[in-house]
């Protein structure tokens, strides 16, 4: 898959599937998809951003659609206690994810999750591509 959005749409769909007959669980899956989506806009903010400094030496985000602009909204200052912020609620989304598969696992019927394994470990190693 192209993109880590459709790799997330496409786990939320076969979630929203295998969970459509529990309302509570599906509920948890679209609140913890809801803030994983929020999490990715916030780091291809900072992933794919222009960084150049302004004249008091901060560092700075040139917003591309502003590129050759002398507006003020074409540069945005980074706040390293926000960047911080922004950290700790994607440890956070790692851990509201770990939690949930946990709770599902435990929920999960054993006879399923064995033939599971046993069919995730016959299939051959996906080969590399440069999407990932």
């Amino acid at each position: 898959m192209a993109s880590s959005q459709a790799r997330l749409d496409v786990i939320r769909a076969a979630g929203r599937f295998a969970l459509k007959n529990d309302p509570s669980r599906l509920k948890e899956l679209e609140d913890l998809f809801d803030f994983l989506e929020k999490r990715l806009r916030v780091r291809n903010q900072y992933a794919h951003a222009v960084y150049v400094t302004n004249d008091q030496d901060q560092l700075c985000i040139l917003r591309r659609r502003y590129e050759f602009s002398d507006d003020p909204k074409s540069i945005r200052i980074v706040d390293f206690e926000a960047l911080k912020s922004e950290i700790l609620l994607s440890l956070d989304a790692g851990r509201r994810l770990s939690k949930f598969h946990d709770l599902l696992l435990d929920e999960m019927d054993q006879k399923l999750w064995q033939a599971l394994q046993e069919t995730w470990t016959s299939l051959p190693f996906p080969r590399p591509t440069n999407q990932q």
